[in-house]
């Protein structure tokens, strides 16, 4: 490839180079699109894709009491509703019931007893299978890929796992909440962690926690941005059998490795003049396997084992031998990076992805600037479980509404491409008021898209 000068990548005296790919940004036929289906999507409560959802898969049967199922009247399911809204939103069960007419006491009731981390995550599946289900789905990926980025929240009061932000983020303490990201835009696994842990020894957590779920998902490629990877991890993943695929941040600054550099081309052979030592990968090769195996089984938690071994590298001889297998297996994921476009760009969109969801949280979660005031873990994690079910429950209706707005113009005399559907996405957010006051009708059926607002294409002179 470097002979033959192809694509973004040269050698400069020893030197990688590596460019930008040119083409890759959406064609302006997206942003045509992006206008009409801003024109035919109707205006919808933040209530609404919670109702209708749950009508259409059933999340909330999974929302059960602390101390066992019991009947559950119309009236504590709208308060259910307005539970995970006031978590959601971050107003709380005070301000939720000003906005709504609920009662403040159901509310909170429905908080304390109903909304905790296993009940959250029950319900969450529930919405990710119906997701995965849904035809428009299709065009944003089959499920098997993934993504996981971690996202900062301040924590002004007193809590004990609340760390220093990064600088960037301002002052002050905060938590990260890691979620995953589904190539077909949802959210399967929330987690809080500590602001200053490599994001990458997480990511195995939710995935492999999906084995021990009811959920339909399986997953064989993840991807991370630049702080969540590390050699270790790309060792890990590969004992694993998952495709480690992060982008990484300065790519030609990597330092690529070898087994024996007589195999190496001559004119390269500066690009890759660092030797694995595969004596030590052989010797502990049955120890690597017995790792692998333990995250495969679930017999070990994936961060603790990753975190103690990424702690102590140089006197851990498993850590160093999992540092050089990891090497190897990302030289070669850079080797293969490089040559093939197609691959930057799938990681890239993967990315992207995760990056638009992140927005759309940020969006319903608007209230006390964003901060989050619980002290306990638990309670921070039901809150972050809370929005996670909002968002997965828009995202649902909004790939739902989606294909019913692209059949209507394609019926218009629209020549609407999947292609550009497919860079469109669930997370649209122009039709959606997460604002005001909160109105909970159960009775109330599926509004209809609005007429189109233009002529047709088949009209048109």
């Amino acid at each position: 490839m470097l002979r033959r000068g192809e694509g973004p990548v040269r050698l400069e005296e020893d030197r990688l180079v590596v460019g930008r790919d040119t083409g890759d940004g959406p064609p302006a036929s997206v942003g045509s699109l992006k206008g009409l289906l801003v024109g035919v999507l109707p205006q919808v409560e933040l209530t609404e894709p919670i109702i209708t959802v749950d009508r259409a898969c059933g999340f909330s049967k999974h929302l059960l009491h602390m101390v066992g199922a019991e009947a559950r009247s119309p009236a504590m399911l709208v308060h259910l509703y307005g539970a995970i809204l006031a978590q959601a939103t971050n107003l709380g069960p005070v301000a939720m019931a000003r906005a709504s007419g609920l009662s403040y006491e159901q509310l909170a009731h429905a908080t304390a007893w109903y909304l905790r981390e296993e009940t959250l995550t029950a319900a969450t599946d529930e919405v990710v299978n119906y997701h995965h289900r849904l035809p428009a789905a299709r065009l944003w990926g089959d499920g098997t890929s993934s993504s996981s980025d971690g996202q900062r929240f301040p924590v002004p009061v007193k809590a004990a796992n609340a760390g220093a932000l990064p600088r960037y983020f301002g002052f002050g303490k905060g938590i990260s909440v890691l979620t995953g990201v589904t190539d077909h835009y949802a959210t399967f696994g929330t987690r809080v962690i500590p602001t200053r842990v490599r994001e990458g020894l997480f990511a195995l957590d939710e995935i492999f926690a999906l084995r021990d779920r009811d959920s339909e998902l399986s997953i064989t490629e993840h991807t991370t941005d630049t702080a969540g990877f590390t050699d270790l991890l790309f060792g890990a993943h590969d004992l694993v059998g998952l495709a480690f695929s992060p982008r990484i941040r300065d790519l030609a600054d990597q330092r690529l490795w070898h087994l024996d550099d007589t195999i190496v081309p001559a004119d390269v052979r500066g690009l890759i003049r660092n030797k694995i030592d595969s004596g030590r990968i052989a010797e502990h090769w049955d120890d690597l396997l017995r790792l692998g195996a333990s995250i495969h089984e679930g017999t070990v938690l994936p961060s603790l084992v990753l975190t103690k071994l990424q702690a102590y590298p140089r006197r851990n001889a498993l850590a160093r031998a999992l540092q050089e297998y990891g090497r190897l297996v990302k030289t070669l994921f850079i080797l293969r990076y490089l040559q093939q476009p197609d691959f930057r760009r799938r990681v890239g969109s993967q990315l992207n992805k995760g990056e638009s969801l992140q927005g759309l949280r940020d969006k319903v979660h608007f209230a006390r600037h964003g901060e989050i005031r619980q002290r306990q873990l638990a309670d921070q994690v039901a809150h972050a479980g809370c929005l996670t079910l909002v968002v997965n429950c828009i995202a649902a209706f909004n790939a739902e509404l989606l294909g019913r707005a692209v059949d209507e113009l394609r019926l218009a005399g629209f020549e609407v491409s999947d292609d550009d559907v497919a860079h469109v996405g669930p997370t649209m957010t122009e039709h959606l008021n997460v604002h005001g006051r909160y109105h909970f009708d159960l009775s109330g059926a599926p509004k209809a898209l609005r007429p189109l607002a233009v002529r047709s294409q088949s009209t048109a002179p």
